[in-house]
């Protein structure tokens, strides 16, 4: 039985949630990577990158073909940066740095994520962990890319839908966010439900974009991993 873990960024930390066969299980806050629990966990999906480009390798496929498939949902791919500038002291330094090296600078967006971006390249488990991302999963899952934004109502039902089958609908929602409170917004368990859902179930194709994944300097795949439904 397949178990896995879908992980997405939130304000508490991480929102992790449980799912077997395609069916949802558990959820939980993480203050932080190492303290999620992975003993019996197969595969883990997380909505963060994993392969850093280098300078030269930079931007990655993934993150273009990803937009090329989302199409009007591309905005929600920002490029990962290099990782030569992923030590820098402060925003200003890494945006510099990183436009002589690769003629662009980075979003203040992008450096946000920079803390959980070298908390994710700490972390080993003792199980497989993948990059994907929501948006891709749910295009996946839906067949084509969603018609509104996950921060609004009529995204977050239309996102809901796609997991009906999965044990998660709205009254589950609700009960996570009143059991958590505002550690986790109601995108967040979302997006960590569209994930596990779409590592674990077995009647899901599982693809990555590109379909042959590259591989950085230091030797990690740089794909972006979803599911469509076959």
């Amino acid at each position: 039985m397949a178990r896995c873990l879908g992980v997405d960024g939130c304000r508490g930390g991480w929102a992790v949630v449980t799912a077997e066969q395609g069916r949802l299980v558990q959820a939980e806050i993480a203050a932080s990577l190492a303290a999620i629990e992975t003993a019996g966990v197969d595969r883990i999906w997380i909505d963060m990158p994993i392969g850093m480009p280098s300078a030269r390798q930079f931007p990655r496929e993934a993150d273009a073909g990803a937009r090329r498939l989302l199409g009007p949902r591309r905005a929600s791919i920002f490029s990962a940066p290099c990782r030569e500038v992923l030590e820098a002291a402060d925003y200003e330094t890494a945006s510099a740095e990183h436009r002589r090296l690769t003629g662009k600078g980075i979003s203040k967006q992008t450096w946000n994520l920079v803390p959980k971006i070298r908390e994710l390249a700490a972390w080993h488990p003792d199980v497989p962990v993948y990059e994907a991302h929501p948006e891709l999963v749910a295009a996946g899952l839906g067949g084509e890319p969603m018609k509104a934004n996950k921060k609004t109502e009529a995204g977050q039902a239309e996102r809901i839908e796609l997991l009906k089958g999965s044990d998660f609908g709205p009254e589950q929602l609700k009960a996570w966010k009143q059991e958590f409170g505002g550690r986790a917004a109601a995108d967040d368990w979302i997006d960590a439900a569209l994930l596990a859902v779409a590592a674990s179930d077995p009647a899901l194709e599982r693809r990555t974009v590109p379909e042959q994944p590259q591989q950085n300097d230091a030797g990690e795949d740089m794909a972006i991993h979803y599911s469509i439904r076959g």
